[in-house]
């Protein structure tokens, strides 16, 4: 046939025929593109006499050859069906087939009418629709290829041949079948096969469904293109398979949207066998959705040596009794979304569904569950195992509302991380939930093995049980506003397993255990951090293991009862059970709280930086046997750490381990009922508060030792208890210690120290060492037994009452003793027996009695100090011996009363201090050496009035022999009776008012302040000293020599007399406003200023070494007797107008004035003297010397100061200057010679 005859003959062939032809080559017959419909009459398929060419418009020749039933773009229909009006009104023979059928290059079949059915009934026959071939079954047709392992083929692999083939199942078209394969690697070629199934009424029944298959016959990926296979379900159609392959180590897919696919195995990117293929080049992919849409499986793969990828939306369910996502070193994604659905339903009954994500595989293997409405649901009631992460990786999401819960009435097991895996199990966002009622979820099961669950922002999950780490490392992690983990039993184990409650995220869980069960020294650990809270029945840190939970950031965790390590240690070292609580966290426990239960355990609970712990009931600190175990509680700066106890405190409790608890800065323990330091234990029990601001308050009784040892020690602190017992019982030994400047044991009633008050019979050992300023204060009593030790080393004991049994051992080496109240001083009482034999209170030694001290005994003051409201001795004697020390009085003390013990005569020793917090009254006789002060030790709990003042009443006489030395350092001191000094030395550090007499006969007079005088002073040898005197009465002076030291102001009716040749030399100011009187054979030396309106008398003689003054600017100065202004004098006058005494200073002297050093005149109020005026400075019987040197204020008009008639006669004149007075006289001259002339 020529080219152009070949040519016109194409143009009447169809595409598919075109493409036949062009592919087989010029070679191929034309007869392969024509149209063959069936016409039946006998059921034989390859019968030419059954088919009619509809393009010759010619019967009886096949459409295929007999030798290998090759259809060569030919398009077959089988119709066994006439109508007429929608009426079948003939019926054609179905064919049977018992051959292969093979449509090649654009070759189609199409089976159709609902009465039509083509079957294939040989064993082992096939219908392989390749290279763009298609085959259609519509309109309710059936195809039927089910001889023994017969097969379809769409899409298969042939002589490089690379079109696909396609199949359609429309309109209720139906096909059962072995076997199909959708695009399948043939003959070293890649298939491509693509079929479509849809409609409602539409199936594919098969026993095995391959799309994308290199099942045999090559090695997959080595060929391009790669096989493929796509196969679409939609719109109600239903496929049923016993075994489909998506990805049979090619690349298939399966899209559903609104319709059925039902296969007992399902594979979506896997093998059914371990082919050994490489996985890389394999992909299977599952799209399920619409709310028609579903996959049911009972056993369903997804990336089994190979990618597989399923996706299930828009409210399609898929549902399968096992499956795994990611095997064998494939990757498997199961992505559920937009309101999708999962069911775990189960195969078999009594056995569980089992679930694996990552099996032995270590790529990205995926469980996906996301958005409102979107669930997965376990259906079986036998439950489900499922693995995430089984010896490989694997990740389940439950996140953006999605849902996940069981229905299964049995335990479910959920292992995230298993056998050499690592799984994740996160469930986040709000309305996200896991719920299982019945399940186990286990953190990482097996060696080498890690888990992580993360609920994140609203996310939550329910389960029976969840373990955080099993053999290997499990990590939890509850974040978020509203997210919740909500269990009976949360066990966190394992070295390196971590739970971190925070932001928001709550744990609820009726048991919470903590333990290493690796037998490694390391801890698994919980963290519950800012905003994180945890709810228990039951906290166990520390099973048996090594265990720590760390509260922080103001977490907050309630619970039933914690324990730190409850049970025994299985390994050879010490296990370590820790919780810590640090920054504003809360622990509140409504039962038991227990430390260091088990044995060979090493427990701790701190309590820092303002935490706050809540136990209400009991709290026990150790009872195992070899275990060591602490609570230490430290707060900071306005921020104290706080721990309340609502029944016992229990400090060692039983075993023999070593337990503690100390106090640090800013800490805080409240104790509503009893605390044991010591209790049935046989090893350690000590308590220690060292810190600024520690404050321990126990509501009732305090045990140190009670049936055992225990140890009680504050260094920095307070303790405030209702009672102390030390030393309880039978058998035990306490041992108190109070030690430092700020620390101190308050106890309300009774401190007993080796003695039981329930039982005197039954009383344990006891000691109470007071050091460095230690305080213990009882309220009521202070009892100390035959068995009880009491040391005062430098400390402080307080009390009403001391009772000190025959054989008690007390030490009172130095320190306070306070009473408060009064208190008796006998042969046999508590004091008694605490000064010894000797009564001597010794230096170092301080006894207060906040009320009256009754003396029956000698007490002897030896360099201690003795402080009382009062002290009475019996039948009036004195029983109170002074060698050195202080005596101080609260209230105050009377010399005089007969009632008082220091009587009426009181003989000072030097050494000797006698204060007084109110007056001290002497009416009585004080001499010798010593202090009075009002310095009365303070102390807080004792009330003073302070300041204390001296008295020397009417009746009392201060009287200091030679070498007597009193210093007299109170508020204020006054005299109405008598102080006599006689060569002695008295020392007032105050002011003294005088107001009856002061004599001293040699010896020093030092007053610090103001000396006022309303009495008697009487000097000889006088040598006294003070910041000022005001003398309002009389001071006499006669004999010898007198210094003053101090400004005197003699006022008026106050009298300064010096007599019988006295010498009284005033070394600081004298204002004189009365009378000074010194006798002719008597001197007075001023060395300061003398001032004042008053006058000097006597005919004796005033000498001048420091400034002369007259008056209150101006005034008058009258002297009876001589003034001698000595060279270092200077005698300041005043001037402000003519009229002297008022407006100019004058100095009257009857007697002589001698005139040397320096005369100053100063100008007052503006004025300026006139010419010719004069003053009288000075007005004296006789005048001597000369002033020295004068300081005179420059005049003006042209005016000076005569001078001429000062050292003779006191007066100065105003006279024109000398150049002035030379020109009135020359001009004088003239004028008489003018005279003359005419």
């Amino acid at each position: 046939m020529s080219d152009a005859s070949l040519i016109a003959r194409l143009r009447g062939c169809s595409a598919a025929a075109l493409i036949g032809y062009a592919i087989l080559g010029t070679g191929a017959s034309l007869l392969h593109a024509d149209y063959y419909s069936w016409l039946g009459g006998t059921e034989a398929f390859d019968l030419g006499t059954n088919w009619q060419n509809n393009t010759t418009n010619t019967s009886g020749v096949l459409p295929f050859n007999t030798t290998n039933y090759g259809v060569y773009g030919h398009q077959l229909t089988v119709d066994t069906t006439s109508y007429f009006s929608g009426i079948p009104v003939a019926f054609v023979t179905n064919p049977i087939h018992d051959h292969e059928l093979w449509l090649f290059n654009g070759a189609s079949l199409r089976i159709k009418d609902a009465a039509t059915k083509l079957t294939f009934d040989q064993f082992d026959a096939f219908l392989s629709v390749e290279n763009s071939a298609s085959l259609t079954v519509d309109n309710k047709a059936k195809l039927s290829v089910v001889g023994g392992s017969s097969e379809i083929y769409i899409g298969r692999g042939y002589v490089a041949d690379t079109a696909a083939g396609t199949l359609e199942i429309r309109t209720g078209g139906v096909i059962e079948t072995n076997q199909i394969s959708i695009g399948k690697f043939y003959n070293g070629v890649a298939g491509n096969g693509v079929a479509t199934i849809t409609d409602s009424g539409s199936r594919l029944d098969t026993g095995t469904l391959r799309i994308g298959d290199v099942s045999s016959g090559g090695v997959p990926g080595i060929y391009t293109p790669r096989t493929q296979g796509l196969l679409n379900i939609s719109n109600l159609a239903v496929v049923t398979s016993d075994l489909t392959v998506v990805g049979g180590n090619a690349d298939g897919e399966v899209i559903i949207d609104n319709a059925t696919l039902d296969s007992n195995d399902l594979y979506v990117g896997s093998s059914s066998t371990s082919s050994g293929f490489a996985t890389k080049f394999a992909t299977g992919q599952l799209e399920v959705s619409g709310s028609a849409g579903s996959v049911r499986s009972n056993l369903l793969t997804i990336g089994t040596y190979a990618t597989g990828v399923v996706n299930v939306e828009d409210f399609a369910s898929l549902s399968t009794g096992a499956l795994t996502i990611g095997a064998f070193d494939g990757l498997g994604i199961l992505d559920v979304h937009s309101g999708g659905n999962l069911s775990i339903e189960g195969s078999f009954d009594n056995i569980a569904a089992a679930v694996r994500i990552g099996s032995y595989s270590r790529e990205d293997n995926q469980l996906i569950l996301r958005g409102t409405d979107t669930e997965m649901r376990i259906t079986d009631q036998d439950g489900t195992t499922m693995h995430i992460g089984y010896n490989g990786d694997g990740t389940w999401a439950i996140t953006d509302g999605a849902q996940f819960g069981s229905d299964a009435a049995i335990t479910s097991s959920y292992r995230v991380g298993s056998y050499n895996g690592v799984g994740r199990l996160t469930i986040s966002g709000a309305n996200s939930s896991f719920t299982d009622v019945n399940g186990h979820v286990t953190l990482a099961m097996g060696t080498a093995t890690t888990g992580y669950l993360d609920v994140l922002d609203g996310g939550s999950i329910q389960a029976e049980r969840i373990d955080v780490g099993n053999q290997g490392s499990g990590h939890l992690n509850i974040s978020g506003m509203d997210s919740q983990l909500i269990a009976q039993a949360l066990n966190v184990h394992v070295d390196g397993s971590t739970v971190t409650v925070e932001s928001g995220g709550e744990i609820d869980v009726d048991y919470l255990e903590i333990d290493n069960f690796s037998l490694f020294d390391s801890s698994p650990r919980v963290d519950v951090g800012a905003g994180g809270y945890i709810n228990a029945n039951s906290i166990v840190v520390g099973e048996g293991n090594s265990a720590e939970m760390n509260i922080n950031n103001g977490g907050i965790v309630d619970v039933g009862s914690f324990w730190l390590g409850k049970e025994d240690r299985i390994g050879a070292r010490n296990a370590l059970a820790v919780t810590k609580l640090s920054n504003n966290s809360k622990l509140s426990v409504v039962s038991d709280l227990v430390i260091g239960k088990g044995r060979k355990f090493d427990s701790r609970l701190e309590i820092n930086s303002g935490s706050i712990v809540e136990a209400h009931n009991y709290v026990i600190i150790g009872q195992g046997d070899q275990s060591n175990s602490l609570l230490a509680i430290k707060g900071e700066w306005n921020n104290a750490s706080i721990l309340d106890v609502d029944f016992n405190l229990y400090v060692g409790d039983e075993g023999n381990g070593d337990v503690m608890l100390t106090m640090g800065d800013h800490s805080e323990i409240n104790i509503a009922d009893d605390m044991h330091v010591g209790r049935d234990n046989t090893g350690k029990a000590e308590v220690v508060i060292d810190g600024f601001l520690a404050d321990l308050n126990v509501a009732s009784q305090l045990h140190v030792g009670y049936n055992s040892n225990g140890k009680f020690i504050i260094n920095e602190g307070e303790a405030d208890v209702h009672s102390l017992s030390v030393g309880t019982n039978m058998d035990s030994y306490g041992h108190v210690i109070v030690k430092g400047q700020d620390s101190k044991l308050n106890i309300l009633t009774t401190a007993s120290i080796g003695y039981n008050p329930a039982n005197a019979n039954d009383s344990g050992n006891g000691r109470v060492d007071l050091i460095n300023n230690g305080t213990l204060a009882a309220g009521t009593q202070l009892i100390v037994g035959e068995n009880g030790t009491l040391n005062i080393w430098g400390g402080e004991l307080q009390t009403n009452e001391i009772i000190i049994e025959n054989g008690a051992d007390v030490h009172w080496d130095s320190g306070l003793i306070m009473f408060k109240q009064s208190t008796d001083l006998y042969y046999s009482s508590g004091l008694s027996k605490l000064l010894g034999s000797s009564n001597h209170l010794n230096a170092g030694q301080m006894l207060i009695v906040d009320g009256t001290l009754n003396l029956a005994q000698q007490l002897t003051l030896n360099g201690g100090t003795l402080i009382a409201s009062d002290i009475d001795a019996f039948m009036g004697s004195q029983m109170l011996q002074l060698n050195s020390g202080m005596l101080g009085f609260i209230y105050g003390v009377d010399i005089g009363n007969r009632n008082n013990v220091l009587g009426d005569h009181l003989e000072l020793k030097q050494g000797i201090t006698i204060a007084s917090a109110g007056q001290f009254t002497n009416n009585g006789w004080i001499s010798g050496s010593g202090t009075i002060n009002d310095q009365v030790p303070e102390h807080d709990d004792v009330y003073s009035y302070g300041d204390g003042t001296f008295y020397n009443g009417l009746n009392g006489t201060l009287h200091l022999d030679k070498n007597d030395r009193i210093f007299i350092d109170m508020f204020d001191a006054t005299n109405e009776g008598k102080i006599e000094v006689f060569d002695g030395q008295l020392i007032i550090e105050s002011a003294l008012l005088n107001r009856g007499d002061l004599m001293q006969f040699g010896g020093l007079i030092n007053i610090d302040e103001q000396l006022l005088n309303e009495g008697q002073i009487t000097g000889l040898n006088t040598h006294l000293r003070t910041s000022n005197i005001v003398n309002q009465g009389d001071m006499d002076y006669a004999d010898t020599q007198h210094l003053i030291f101090g400004d005197i102001k003699n006022e008026l009716n106050g009298k300064i007399t010096v007599t019988r040749g006295a010498r009284l030399t005033l070394h600081d100011d004298v204002q004189n406003d009365s009378t000074i009187e010194i006798a002719d054979d008597a001197s007075v030396v001023i060395f300061g200023e003398l001032s004042g309106t008053g006058s000097i008398i006597g005919g004796g003689t005033t000498y001048i070494e420091g400034t002369l003054t007259p008056g209150h600017s101006p005034g008058q100065l009258d002297i009876t007797g001589d003034l001698v202004l000595t060279e270092d004098a200077t005698a300041q006058m005043e001037i402000a107008g003519t009229l002297a005494g008022s407006q100019y200073d004058i100095v009257n002297i009857n007697g002589d004035l001698t005139l040397n050093g320096i005369l100053e005149v100063l100008l007052l109020d503006g004025f300026n003297p006139l010419l010719g005026q004069a003053f009288q400075l000075f007005d004296a019987t006789n005048l001597h010397g000369q002033f020295e040197q004068l300081l005179l204020p420059i005049l003006t008009s042209n005016l000076d100061w005569d001078t001429t008639q000062l050292n003779s006669q006191g007066v100065l004149r105003i006279i024109p200057e000398p150049t002035t007075a030379l020109t009135l006289g020359a001009l004088l001259c003239l004028f008489i010679k003018h005279r003359r002339s005419v």
